[in-house]
């Protein structure tokens, strides 16, 4: 049986809860080859802003599937550029609302994975924990400590922070 990229995005929209099964059909559709297209990474995105509430599955996936578009999209492998950058940060903002959870954890896993990554992303990074902080996020700050800890360890390249005793 094939999957139907269709079919599950109505399926989404009528409040259909995503299961293991569901996960691994569309890791199977999006990522077959190890590779994961422009097109796919965009609907990766898309399904992620219609489930309400994602399983510890799809959220597994979808940070790897889009870390490993990001970091390895382009030439050399493990660095992101600017154009990168950009279209991450584009892709994480486009409803406009507040960015979150898992979004900003992608991004911190991106700069954890990259090689070299501009500045900018690290510091939109930061930006959106703080802004996460002052809103009371529901993971509340044991989540957002986790995360900005990741993201000042992170090797990241260009802007990475230097932290001493």
């Amino acid at each position: 049986m094939s999957f139907s990229f269709s079919d599950f995005t109505a399926a989404l929209k009528r409040g259909r809860q995503v299961t293991a099964d569901d996960v691994l059909a569309v890791r199977r559709a999006v990522w077959p080859d190890g590779r994961v297209s422009h097109s796919e990474a965009g609907f990766v995105f898309d399904l992620n802003r219609q489930i309400a509430d994602p399983s510890p599955e799809w959220r597994d996936f979808f940070l790897d599937a889009l870390t490993v578009y990001v970091v390895n999209r382009k030439a050399p492998r493990g660095d992101v550029d600017e154009a990168n950058a950009d279209w991450l940060i584009g892709e994480v903002e486009r409803d406009g609302g507040p960015v979150g959870r898992l979004e900003i954890e992608l991004v911190v896993k991106v700069v954890e994975r990259a090689l070299n990554c501009p500045a900018r992303l690290r510091n939109w990074a930061l930006a959106a924990l703080e802004d996460a902080v002052v809103r009371g996020a529901k993971s509340g700050d044991a989540g957002e400590c986790a995360l900005l800890r990741r993201l000042v360890f992170a090797p990241g390249g260009e802007g990475a922070l230097v932290v001493g005793k």
